[in-house]
């Protein structure tokens, strides 16, 4: 049924948490102000960084220094270069098997294109994703419909809506899926809330990302 997978990046193919934590300390600690908990960064990974921020610092969104925060994050992230990041188990050959019976891999993130080229050179799964819409190559970011029927739909006009599955572990992924009305499969292993992820009624659950070329090369298990 499906033919192309938009795929996020943090906590779907990639575990970045220590890394991403390491950077909001960082950042921070250069504005002279105390770091949030691990588990309150946790949930606000996937969210467009300045919203994230507005989120950490309980500040309204687009407050003033926002994007001086978020400049400030992406040059400690560049620096650090991913250097704690790891693929989850079982993407290298799940995308590779995945490529080998024709479907088509995307990667759309809100994170900057960067970070995620330089972790996909090093794991080994360039060649097994045909393009990367990442928050710094395009106009709307997750979960803005636009990102998919003002760029990628356009992008390629191929491929039909029915023939897209979205894969995330966030409420922001399922909810771009959603408003770009999509179907949505959540990776139940990364960084998302159960509970709210369950109430926005995924097409799909995978527990591990061997679940996914299980179910979609064999979908009547």
């Amino acid at each position: 049924m499906y033919k192309a997978l938009l795929l996020d990046f943090d906590g779907t193919l990639a575990d970045t948490l220590d890394d991403v934590a390491t950077c909001m300390q960082a950042t921070f600690a250069a504005f002279g102000q105390p770091c949030p908990a691990q588990s309150e960064i946790l949930a606000t990974i996937g969210l467009p960084l300045e919203i994230a921020f507005c989120r950490l610092r309980r500040c309204e969104t687009g407050a003033e220094n926002s994007d001086l925060w978020a400049d400030h994050y992406r040059t400690q992230y560049a620096r650090n270069g991913g250097a704690r990041t790891h693929l989850y188990p079982d993407v290298r050959e799940g995308l590779a098997q995945l490529a080998g019976k024709g479907f088509r891999s995307f990667i759309v993130s809100n994170k900057s294109g960067s970070a995620i080229e330089s972790i996909l050179d090093r794991g080994g799964i360039t060649g097994s994703i045909e393009k990367v819409f990442a928050a710094d190559h395009v106009p709307f970011k997750k979960p803005d419909h636009r990102l998919y029927t003002e760029q990628i739909r356009l992008e390629f006009p191929e491929l039909a809506d029915d023939e897209v599955l979205v894969i995330g572990d966030a409420e922001t992924d399922l909810q771009f899926a959603r408003n770009s009305r999509l179907a949505c499969c959540w990776a139940a292993y990364g960084y998302g809330s159960r509970q709210t992820c369950l109430e926005l009624r995924p097409d799909m659950v995978i527990h591990s990302f061997a679940d996914l070329p299980a179910a979609l090369l064999n979908p009547c298990i």
